[in-house]
């Protein structure tokens, strides 16, 4: 109880931070002209998208362990909430990894190939919808079209990893340490024992 309070002002306080200091001007005056209705409606879609990504990892945990659907979806909510504080995204999926051991004794290396499985699901789901955009007549912003071209390359490097831990698994372990030349060796070989834990 005592963490949630504190967890509870330590929100509020962000939140007076935000306000006072990074909100954008004529921000205040749209949100006063919300409409209740449409708010609602997308916090409840925001909270059921958000519970459907931590019942798809729960799943895919529970070979390793049986974890309760609270534990994972706060979790899950803690490492997207890093993700949004931060502009490189890996940082809060780890986190996810880390907070796993903390609370659960689950070791990283176990944890994180997890973490990645869920991630590849939630690529596919928006690479099928990117299959449907030619259907449409409206034109990107080239911005967009670049970040979607981005997730499209990261997508398929994840599926090369995929199916190269399935079919070349030593090959591609080999290529991993082949590329990380410029880590110091104890840094390396740690590493790669990672990444070997991580392929199993």
């Amino acid at each position: 109880m005592k963490k949630n309070i504190i967890s509870l002002v330590a929100g509020i306080l962000l939140l007076v931070v935000w306000y006072h200091y990074f909100m954008p001007a004529g921000a205040w005056h749209r949100i006063q002209n919300l409409k209740v209705g449409w708010l609602i409606f997308s916090a409840l879609a925001f909270f059921a998208a958000f519970c459907t990504r931590s019942y798809r990892w729960a799943l895919i945990l529970k070979p390793i362990k049986k974890i309760s659907f609270v534990r994972v979806y706060n979790t899950y909510m803690a490492g997207a909430w890093i993700n949004y504080l931060f502009p490189v995204k890996v940082i809060g999926e780890v986190f996810k990894s880390y907070q796993l051991k903390k609370s659960e004794a689950l070791p990283m290396a176990l944890t994180l190939p997890t973490v990645f499985v869920e991630k590849f699901y939630a690529f596919s789901v928006m690479i099928t919808s990117l299959i449907f955009l030619p259907l449409f007549s409206f034109k990107l912003h080239h911005l967009v079209a670049t970040a979607l071209a981005m997730v499209g390359v990261i997508y398929l490097v994840m599926l090369v990893f995929i199916f190269g831990s399935i079919s070349q698994k030593e090959r591609l372990e080999k290529t991993v340490t082949f590329f990380l030349f410029f880590l110091p060796h104890p840094a390396r070989l740690r590493t790669v024992s990672l990444v070997e834990s991580f392929i199993e």
